[in-house]
């Protein structure tokens, strides 16, 4: 493993679980918390748009490995976000969007809750007491959040009797144990509080994608006619964004068994309509990190497009493609650059078999290429030829392809130095 990368390469992700159970005592779901930092217990929240970017981009990719494809993920919207469609660019089919109380039953807002819910998502009123805004909301709701804190028990039951037949409640904030046979005979389906379990806070790191990458996927995300050729060149020129559309197909959520082989495949198994809003949480969830774009993002894109360009020249190819090679290079230094092992990443990444074998143990044809690069850019003349006799490429050739590598790296750094 190399030294640790400067803090500009990553910043550090928190965010906090907590189990939501049904009546048998069964976890049932989670809801996902804003965490400013490792310590904190509760959200402190300075813009609740960001803070439902960070925990909508890096809740379903948390490392655990007990979460479970049937659980659902609680996950708190604004209006704004609610507004802009952002909850489509998670898995209907575990993603719960919980509404929050300060949303108004406008028709814009109905419209867009009508269309989520077309779409396969369950919608959740969060903190209803009783408010006139949200009881109009409740014909759209799935689930019904009752905050009990400060509440007797029958005020609970009033508020209970409010919401229709077909609506699962939720009783939260449950503190008091004396309260939980009551709260199962007033005919609760689902529980959340610290009785049952406190948030777990689980930390990462994450890449931040650089300054030109955020502003280049805001400019194509407002082109119409951007085409999924547009944004896998994009992705491509970024190795957070594409590590992260990695890792969220991965995700226990999405459940896909097949093994991806490129940008391209990844963007076609998650599909264009979910790629753009997830593309948009993604940029705002970044937003605020530093305008920079360090020397390994460099590497790596420089990397990416050596092995992209050199394939042309192999004659012992065989079934290698180009864009499994760049997206080779793209990854070959995320070890270095989040200081975590690539036995660690690999797992989390549903890459095929020899490109992930290439990134692990250095072998194979991909290992050759790996070797090739790592030769060249420690001007090792011997290695260089070594590898160059067993891809049986002429060192010219090699030399030339890097040379064009190299421009194009250039290139796209100072692009994003505008």
């Amino acid at each position: 493993m190399s030294n640790q990368p400067p803090d500009s390469l990553y910043s550090d992700i928190f965010f906090a679980r907590q189990p939501i159970f049904d009546r048998s005592g069964s976890i049932w779901g989670y809801e996902l918390l804003y965490r400013k930092s490792a310590d904190c217990r509760t959200a402190e929240i300075d813009d609740y748009d960001l803070a439902t970017a960070c925990v909508a981009t890096a809740g379903l990719v948390c490392p655990d490995t007990d979460f479970k494809p049937s659980k659902r993920i609680f996950i708190n919207y604004t209006e704004k976000l609610l507004l802009d469609g952002a909850p489509k660019g998670l898995p209907p089919g575990v993603t719960v969007v919980e509404v929050l109380e300060s949303v108004t039953a406008s028709p814009e807002v109905i419209k867009a809750i009508i269309e989520l819910k077309q779409e396969g998502y369950l919608i959740a009123i969060d903190d209803y007491r009783g408010e006139a805004n949200l009881s109009q909301l409740m014909e759209y709701a799935d689930i019904i959040k009752i905050d009990l804190l400060g509440l007797e028990l029958e005020q609970i039951a009033a508020l209970v009797a409010r919401v229709p037949e077909r609506v699962l409640t939720l009783a939260e904030k449950v503190e008091n144990p004396a309260h939980v046979p009551h709260l199962q005979e007033m005919g609760f389906d689902l529980f959340q509080g610290y009785y049952f379990a406190h948030p777990q806070t689980i930390s990462g790191k994450k890449l931040s994608a650089t300054c030109f990458s955020k502003i280049k996927t805001l400019a194509l995300l407002e082109q119409e006619e951007a085409t999924p050729q547009d944004y896998t060149r994009l992705i491509e020129r970024d190795p957070s964004i594409a590590f992260r559309l990695l890792r969220l197909l991965n995700s226990a959520a999405f459940c896909f068994s097949v093994k991806i082989k490129s940008i391209q495949h990844a963007i076609s198994l998650l599909g264009m309509v979910r790629l753009k809003y997830w593309l948009r949480m993604v940029v705002l969830s970044d937003m605020g990190a530093r305008k920079i774009t360090p020397e390994l993002y460099r590497m790596s894109i420089v990397r990416a497009r050596f092995f992209e360009l050199l394939i042309a020249e192999d004659a012992q190819r065989g079934e290698l493609e180009p864009d499994s090679l760049f997206l080779f290079g793209l990854l070959s230094l995320l070890d270095v650059m989040l200081d975590v092992s690539m036995d660690q990443l690999l797992p989390i990444l549903s890459l095929q078999e020899p490109l992930a074998q290439g990134l692990l143990t250095g072998k194979g044809r991909f290992g050759t290429y790996l070797k090739l690069a790592t030769a060249i850019e420690t001007a090792d003349s011997e290695a260089i030829s070594q590898q160059a006799r067993l891809l049986q490429i002429k060192e010219h050739l090699i030399s030339g392809v890097w040379r064009e590598a190299m421009l194009w790296g250039n290139e796209v750094e100072q692009q994003a130095e505008v």
